[in-house]
């Protein structure tokens, strides 16, 4: 469902954006998608991450959780509209990935 929404949200396979070495660095250098569908790639991928810790697939979930992170972060410092959720989804994807590193 994850895959399917990101196919129908974003025209993007969630697996190539996340699988490809630097898949998401070359999306924020050249802006392919706009800030909001930014966080609503990282939120995908959040989800996605924290159903890769329920199956103790840890090492799939940092990588998502790090790609998710610096999606929102970039969001964070371009964006002109402050938001108080996507800055608690930050927290949050810092400190899961410190439980998980731990």
């Amino acid at each position: 469902m994850i895959d399917e929404a990101s196919q129908a949200l974003l025209h993007k396979d969630l697996n190539e954006l996340t699988e490809k070495d630097g898949e998401i660095e070359r999306i924020i250098e050249e802006k392919l998608l706009n800030l909001d569908q930014m966080e609503v790639l990282a939120g995908l991928m959040k989800v996605k991450a924290d159903i890769n810790v329920e199956m103790s697939n840890n090492f799939t979930a940092i990588n998502l959780y790090q790609k998710a992170l610096l999606l929102l972060n970039n969001v964070q410092l371009t964006s002109r509209n402050y938001s108080i959720t996507r800055e608690q989804n930050i927290m949050e994807l810092n400190n899961a990935l410190s439980a998980l590193k731990d």
